[in-house]
């Protein structure tokens, strides 16, 4: 009996003929015309916030899923890494939209609301002016 002949009517009958499903590009596209095996994304999202330096990043991956059960991945993970102002922009989402974020927060901080400060950019210092009349490499005192 082929994939094709079999009554694929769970996840354990997909996943175990899931090597085959895939080498016949039009079964698959059977089953998902029927939504039999639909594709859903996973993602983790992971922000930190120290001080005024916000780091973020988001892994997400897609994968194939049947009678409400993995069945195999159909890509691996990308991780996409969040600058400093969009991360700000998610903890006050996040501290402005979840009551329990905002009452741990307010908690923490006996009940003051502080302000969620824009990112952290250290001061780039300004190179030393070079005196055109000194040496650049001056020769040692002679005593």
């Amino acid at each position: 009996m082929t994939t094709l002949e079999i009554q694929l009517d769970s996840a354990e009958k997909l996943r175990a003929n899931w090597p085959a499903i895939l080498a016949d590009p039009a079964k698959l596209q059977e089953l998902l015309d029927a939504e039999t095996v639909t594709v859903a994304a996973q993602a983790a999202i992971n922000a930190n916030v120290d001080w005024r330096i916000y780091t973020g990043r988001v892994d997400i991956a897609m994968y194939y899923r049947a009678f409400g059960e993995f069945i195999a991945w159909k890509t691996p993970y990308v991780t996409i890494n969040l600058d400093q102002d969009f991360t700000q922009l998610v903890a006050k989402y996040v501290l402005e939209n979840n009551p329990e974020v905002g009452g741990a927060y307010l908690a923490a901080n006996d009940g003051v609301l502080l302000e969620i400060l824009p990112p952290y950019v250290p001061p780039v210092p300004e190179p030393d002016p070079v005196d055109p009349e000194q040496p650049t490499d001056p020769e040692p005192p002679v005593e």
